[in-house]
């Protein structure tokens, strides 16, 4: 997974969160308040869930960490982006 940041002159590569036990993870948006604090979220496959989970992460001006989120396996690798839910 590639983040990067802009310092108004230069992009430059940043380390990224990484869960535990994470074998694959992607991140798929991000916006941000002001230009320190940005939420980026995407979904990582955990091999100790088995399945492809949840990913969000947060920026403090310095580094990324890993934010909690609301609930367990992820829908992005399934939804039809038409609202209807996985499958439909």
């Amino acid at each position: 997974m590639l983040t990067e940041g802009w310092d108004g002159h230069n992009w430059t590569v940043l380390s990224a969160a990484v869960p535990p036990g994470a074998t694959s993870s992607s991140l798929f948006g991000v916006w941000c308040t002001g230009g320190i604090r940005c939420m980026a979220v995407g979904s990582y496959y955990s091999a100790a869930v088995g399945d492809v989970v949840d990913l969000a992460e947060t920026w403090n001006g310095s580094t990324w960490q890993l934010t909690k989120t609301p609930k367990g396996p992820s829908d992005f690798d399934e939804d039809q982006g038409d609202g209807a839910g996985p499958g439909a």
